[in-house]
């Protein structure tokens, strides 16, 4: 939990009387916990857009859906070997792959006439268990229980798979399969009911893996891969098999490939280009691609030059005779094409396909699409520029298919949001796009949550982001688990200039050991920072640092927690406030909590008895010096207390705070209104009782506030929340819907509360010009606070009949009175 804090007033305690002030009505209000659809309205959530941690293998159906394996996830949904997607790159719900390899990762997939689905990929190794490499799938995804899976031993795994017209099955890879006493080598053929195909058993096979295979209109199949021996005749990397397994001796590649083929396709010619890792061919330099005729020579007419610079997995031939290649490559012939190119039917590069930027990892597989775009699926993240993940489709040009699977607001959690004075967001988190646009780790959206272009943090962090915090002079202090920021050092903190640039005047030297994951910014500048670092200098998971990012060496950096700070806040009194998974400070019981003097020093008069059983991940000071915690607990000091409770300024439990069974999972936010509820968020689905799906609102006694309706809530945590200035809530973390209603990782909910900027009030105090420039007058002599959006204090002044105002920034601000009135003013 990160906080900026200057005295802790941080909101407006008499907002009703202000509104009242404002002569605002609250009728007519949207009802409080509904979503604020106009907050990034092109945002259609439910992970759409995320796409896949990465893609080995595609299948195009007559329907123009496609099979997809890969790991993990497919917009967010999770993946056990299978998934189909419609052709615009959605999730087809319909299809519910059940697991049938143990590790879940098909490398090989082919469609059956009848819609079946037969799939190959890694199975393991080993002489017992034995493990199946494959299996079959129904139309839905629902294992196919007329399909005997094979058995394997010592196996990688599988993979091509290739149907004949005869319906039965060609299965290559780097196993061995028994067989009637004997032992299949890396190549065998199935009947359609998945038995083994006695009619393909001759020869010892291939003596090493089969990566790639092509069926020839005559039956015979060509084989490519590691092998340097097909069934005891040297053939290296290339052979062709008769219909019954045995070696076709009229192939005669010579010496072959130097290094592996991974990929092949058959021309109408008779011809196969084939890719790999080679540099030769039969002796003569061909680097990674050549053309092979059908007699097994090399053929000269296809010369690519220098050819890819690093290894080719997929090769798709064009009904034109043009040539799609794919892989690791990053130049084709010393001419830029980032994981794709195209290449004329010689081999040269067809100039017309222009990928710009290309993909940013492997080209595993390709598709050609019969309207001409083209499927790729990868390790990739990015293509053009563009945030596309594991896969995506292109036009014939090269250009992206911005159609297919577009991405909208962050593609995965945020952990910590921040609204500046001038209104615009900051976003942070684990994220590397926002609406399809490449974000590393941090982003500011305009106040209506679309992207501010003029926030460019270039390739941002390089790993998570926990804290966000703003200056008063608008740098921005970021800390996480990042080692580097667009590509210089910076050790897990960092201050960003208002452009989303690194501050050079910041200067944090080595950074800490470990991961940041709370952080609080004093009033004099000072930065207080917690995590799970330690051993930089003696550091142990708390720390403070000056305003220029050097350690400061006036507070005791060397009092050390057993355990990560999760969560920071100040008091009033400036005390330092920490939770997270320790027991003891400084050598000491502190059960996960502790309170700090302004030195580091444990405050003597705090005592929490035994404190929470579990680890508290959030704290909210109240401005009477109480303090609200939420986490995984679910007692203090051995009273029942589910993830939430308050505390008194000396350590012991506010007895008058009573949440009753309180939330029925972690908290992992909370966050006070100006008019003392309380908002908190998490992992919870119930509070009390009720019904609250990761977010609910309480009175300030801790009882629910039915008021707050949010429906249906999030469908995942919410890890951080913000107020604007409008009073609307914002939130984050990793749902992808609210309310039934999409919404990827940030949401903008109603409050129920409103505040309006008059001229004139009914105190006698009369403010113009309101919006203001330089100065703001009074009708009469006042003693007053400035406030920002967030109630923080900027600035407290005897009584007077003007403020300057020149310095702020643009926005909004309050200006509350000694007798407690509050008004509101934009300063432009």
């Amino acid at each position: 939990m990160c906080h900026y804090q200057l005295f802790r007033f941080r909101y407006i305690r008499l907002l009703l009387a202000a509104l009242a002030v404002f002569g605002l009505a609250l009728h007519g209000l949207p009802q409080a916990g509904a979503l604020d659809t106009t907050f990034n309205p092109g945002d259609v959530g439910y992970g759409n857009g995320d796409g896949a941690e990465y893609v080995l293998a595609m299948a195009l159906q007559p329907d123009g859906r496609i099979v997809i394996s890969g790991r993990h996830s497919y917009n967010n949904d999770y993946i056990n070997e299978l998934t189909r997607v419609d052709s615009d790159g959605q999730l087809d719900t319909t299809f519910d792959s059940e697991s049938t390899l143990p590790n879940n990762s098909s490398k090989a997939i082919s469609i059956q006439p009848d819609g079946k689905v037969l799939h190959g990929g890694i199975c393991g190794w080993g002489p017992s268990p034995q493990y199946p490499c494959t299996g079959r799938k129904e139309a839905d995804g629902d294992n196919d229980p007329t399909f005997t899976i094979p058995t394997f031993v010592f196996g990688f795994g599988v993979y091509a798979i290739l149907l004949q017209p005869d319906g039965k099955a060609l299965l290559a890879g780097d196993f061995l399969m028994p067989y009637n006493g004997s032992t299949l080598r890396h190549i065998v053929r199935l009947n359609t009911d998945g038995s083994v195909d006695s009619t393909f058993t001759q020869g010892f096979g291939p003596d090493q893996e089969i990566y790639a295979m092509t069926l020839q209109p005559d039956g015979r199949i060509l084989i490519g891969g590691s092998f340097t021996q097909v069934n005891g005749v040297p053939r290296n990397r290339i052979a062709r098999l008769n219909d019954d397994r045995s070696l076709d001796t009229s192939f005669v590649p010579g010496a072959g490939a130097d290094l592996a083929i991974a990929t092949m396709a058959l021309q109408a010619n008779g011809k196969v280009l084939i890719g790999g890792a080679f540099t030769t061919y039969d002796g003569i330099p061909r680097t990674r691609v050549a053309r092979v005729n059908s007699d097994g020579s090399l053929d000269f007419s296809f010369d690519p030059g220098s050819g890819p610079d690093a290894v080719v997995g997929s090769i798709v031939i064009q009904p034109d005779d043009r040539i799609l290649i794919g892989g690791a490559l990053t130049t084709y012939d010393g001419v830029p094409r980032p994981g794709i190119v195209r290449v004329e039917p010689d081999g040269t590069l067809d100039a017309s396909f222009t990928p710009g930027e290309g993909t940013n990892g492997w080209v595993y597989c390709m598709l050609l699409q019969p309207d001409g775009r083209i499927l790729i699926g990868g390790t990739f993240s990015m293509y053009d520029g563009l945030v596309r993940r594991g896969i995506t489709r292109l036009n014939d040009d090269g250009s992206l298919d911005l159609s297919f699977n577009p991405p909208s607001s962050a593609n995965a959690p945020l952990n910590s949001l921040a609204v500046q004075v001038d209104g615009r967001i900051l976003l942070a988190g684990n994220f590397t796009g926002y609406d399809g646009q490449p974000r590393g780790r941090i982003t500011r959206t305009e106040a209506d949550g679309s992207i501010d272009p003029t926030f460019m943090p270039g390739t941002g962090a390089d790993h998570n982001i926990h804290c966000v915090v703003v200056q008063p002079d608008g740098r921005i202090l970021i800390a996480g688990e990042f080692t580097t920021y667009n590509g210089m050092a910076a050790m897990r903190i960092a201050r960003l200039l208002p452009d989303g640039s690194l501050d050079p005047s910041y200067n944090a030297g080595n950074g800490v050991s470990g991961s940041i994951y709370a952080m609080a910014l004093q009033p004099d500048g000072k930065i207080i920072i917690g995590g799970a670092f330690q051993a930089s200098g003696g550091l142990g998971r708390i720390a403070r640092l000056n305003a220029d990012g050097t350690l400061d060496y006036t507070y005791n950096n060397f009092l050390t927690a057993n355990g990560d700070v999760r969560a920071i806040d100040l008091t009033p009194e400036g005390r330092i406030m920490i939770g997270g998974s320790f027991t003891e400070f400084s050598g000491q019981p502190h059960s996960r909590i502790a309170c700090l003097d302004i030195n580091g020093y444990p405050y003597p008069s705090f005592n929490p008895g035994t404190g929470p059983n579990a680890r508290v991940r959030a704290i909210e000071i109240l401005p009477d010096g109480t303090a609200l915690f939420g986490g995984d607990f679910t007692t203090f000091n051995g009273i029942p207390r589910n993830h939430l409770t308050k505390v008194l300024p000396n350590g012991l439990q506010d007895f008058s705070f009573l949440p009753n069974n309180g939330p029925n999972g972690v908290v992992r936010t909370i966050l006070r209104q100006p008019d003392d509820r309380i908002l908190i968020g998490g992992d919870f689905n119930e509070y009390a009782g009720v019904l609250r799906s990761k977010i609910a609102r309480l009175d300030p006694d801790g009882g629910i506030d039915l008021s707050f309706d949010p429906g249906t809530g999030a469908n995942e945590y919410v890890s951080c929340m913000a107020l604007q200035d409008d009073l609307k809530i914002l939130i984050g973390g990793w749902f992808t819907s609210y309310n039934a209603t999409g919404r990827n990782r940030v949401a903008r909910l109603y409050s129920g509360m409103s505040v309006g900027v008059p001229e004139v009030t009914t105190s006698n105090v009369l403010l113009w010009p309101n919006p203001v420039t330089t100065t703001l007058h009074l009708g009469q002599r006042v003693d007053f606070t400035v406030l920002d959006n967030q109630g923080r204090v900027l600035r407290t002044m005897s009584p007077t009949d003007q403020v300057s105002v020149a310095t702020l920034a643009p926005g909004a601000y309050f200006l509350r009175t000694g007798t407690g009135q509050v008004y509101r003013f934009i300063k432009q």
